[in-house]
């Protein structure tokens, strides 16, 4: 299946990217826009100051490191020229066109990109055109920027079910812990927003932590999907998820929140859940079957 990855690829968008690198992992022919530099195997988010037009640097698992799905894709993207493209998608040689990144912020690096669209409308139908939203913001920018009605729209911090689908992080499989951890702590050090306990400056030794803890802290941050969630859960550890009870329903709906909502019982007391190895196997299992970047990618082609 051939796939038309429309981003600019100018700065991280977890949502997007997911995406992104469920395509290629799942064998999918990707034709890409742009480069997609940060994505690929080896590359340092520290040499390349990925954010040196930003005041602050926010992704990746701790504080500017970018851990889990950056740098892990060992492959030579098929980037091609406009011309190509264009020349493409006149003889509809892509099955599928998807937009990575259709918002943008005031304020911030430039990252909507929309290139093609005029072409792309005229040639394919709307069950084949895709436009991901990963926004903190729940404002539609499909909607407000007039392209909805020209394809699907997947957003992560959806309030309206109708205005849009819903959709989550994923976490790439290479991540997942291969063995049972033992475990010596009740709680991980990470207090995610506290900056002095960002001590981890390797994804080695940050996945191990949670790894020997039996939960972990978390909860919304910039918004209600976080890949910090999905790195727990990767770790065999349990996510302590303090305000998941204000979640909205049509937001991390692929979340067992159920769950977090009877662990957090316990773990507020800093107790350990009665169940809690079988309870620890089950989410183990959920994140295999519903939250990899393939498993997300699933959800927008039905394949």
């Amino acid at each position: 299946m051939k796939i038309l990855y429309v981003y600019n690829f100018t700065y991280p968008d977890y949502q997007s990217d997911t995406v992104y690198h469920g395509l290629v992992d799942s064998g999918f022919e990707v034709y890409e826009s742009h480069y997609p530099q940060y994505m690929i195997f080896g590359y340092d988010f520290k040499k390349e100051n990925v954010y040196k037009d930003l005041s602050r640097s926010i992704y990746g698992g701790m504080l500017g490191t970018a851990f889990t799905l950056y740098g892990k894709l060992n492959y030579t993207p098929r980037v091609e020229s406009s011309s190509v493209i264009n020349d493409k998608i006149r003889s509809k040689f892509y099955d599928y066109i998807i937009y990575g990144c259709v918002y943008t912020h005031e304020g911030m690096l430039r990252r909507q990109c929309l290139d093609y669209f005029d072409e792309v409308i005229k040639y394919y139908p709307k069950d084949k055109i895709h436009f991901i939203d990963g926004s903190d913001n729940s404002w539609n920018f499909a909607h407000s920027s007039g392209i909805s009605p020209y394809g699907t729209v997947w957003k992560s911090e959806l309030e309206n079910i109708g205005a849009a689908n819903p959709i989550c992080f994923g976490i790439p499989e290479s991540q997942l812990i291969q063995e049972n951890p033992i475990k010596e702590k009740v709680f991980a050090d990470i207090i995610p927003g506290r900056k002095e306990t960002y001590v981890y400056s390797d994804e080695e030794s940050y996945y191990k932590d949670y790894a020997i803890s039996h939960y972990g802290i978390t909860w919304k941050k910039g918004q209600w999907n976080c890949m910090r969630h999905l790195e727990i859960l990767a770790n065999k550890c349990i996510p302590y998820f303090p305000d998941i009870v204000d979640c909205p329903p049509f937001v991390m709906v692929d979340f067992p929140k159920e769950i977090f909502r009877e662990i957090n019982k316990y773990a507020r007391r800093g107790e350990i859940h009665p169940e809690y190895n079988s309870i620890n196997e089950y989410l183990f299992t959920y994140l295999k079957n519903n939250l990899t970047t393939k498993q997300i990618v699933k959800k927008i082609i039905n394949y």
